[in-house]
């Protein structure tokens, strides 16, 4: 536990504390993504820092949340409607299609923008699975009431990453799922400020083709963050 928490009187017992109060929160949300008989383990929350700016034609234009008011529905159009109902009864699948769609008719580069593995000769591969998680967690944000923040859950069974809403009262939205040993490696990355007790280490996600991103867990989640991306499933 870093220096300022001491200072401020935050003990080991108080941030885990929190964490089941969060888990208790996010765990009726959570459970409408679960198939019968997957057992909830564990949240935490974070956020991708460091990455390229994508091309705005490669971020996937995502449906509304399924708390959408009727009228929101109907000026969004039937289409937009049946599109959502498909990502109810396949939420991971469907963000998969729709990214797909995305990136389905060329390769694109970024020139200059480097992050880690995912760039290639300085230009950013946005075909690689760590450019999937950076797609869709800014495709989420772009949806009224949703942050760039993203909870993920661990199962007995795999990892779900889901968009994170403002308010604690609406749907967390699905984005992805990790196999187990999808994840190539989970590196947790000391800064100068967690050095100090002034902020999370962040986490770095390898995969298997190389590509890798940076998270930055919040002050609840913490440490946890890593371990829960690195546990493993059956």
């Amino acid at each position: 536990m870093g220096m300022i928490r001491r200072l401020l009187g935050v003990t080991t017992d108080d941030i885990e504390r929190l964490r089941r109060q969060r888990l208790a929160e996010h765990a009726g949300r959570v459970s409408a993504f679960l198939a019968a008989g997957e057992t909830l383990v564990g949240t935490a929350q974070a956020h991708l820092i460091g990455a390229p700016t994508p091309p705005d034609r490669l971020i996937p234009r995502l449906p509304p949340p399924a708390s959408a008011p009727v009228e929101q529905a109907r000026a969004s159009g039937l289409a937009r409607t049946a599109g959502w109902a498909y990502v109810a009864a396949h939420p991971f699948q469907a963000a998969g299609e729709v990214l797909g769609d995305a990136l389905s008719d060329a390769l694109w580069y970024v020139p200059d923008k480097v992050i880690g593995h995912l760039a290639v000769d300085r230009r950013a591969d946005w075909s690689t699975t760590a450019a999937r998680l950076v797609l869709l967690t800014l495709a989420v944000e772009q949806l009224d009431g949703y942050s760039g923040n993203f909870v993920v859950a661990a199962t007995d069974r795999r990892l779900l990453v889901l968009g994170h809403a403002y308010k604690g009262s609406d749907p967390l939205y699905p984005l992805l799922q990790y196999a187990p040993g999808e994840i190539a490696s989970v590196e947790i990355v000391p800064t100068a400020k967690s050095a100090k007790g002034m902020a999370e280490p962040h986490v770095e996600l390898v995969f298997h083709d190389g590509s890798s991103v940076t998270a930055a867990p919040d002050a609840i989640a913490g440490t946890r963050f890593a371990e829960l991306l690195s546990r493993p499933t059956n």
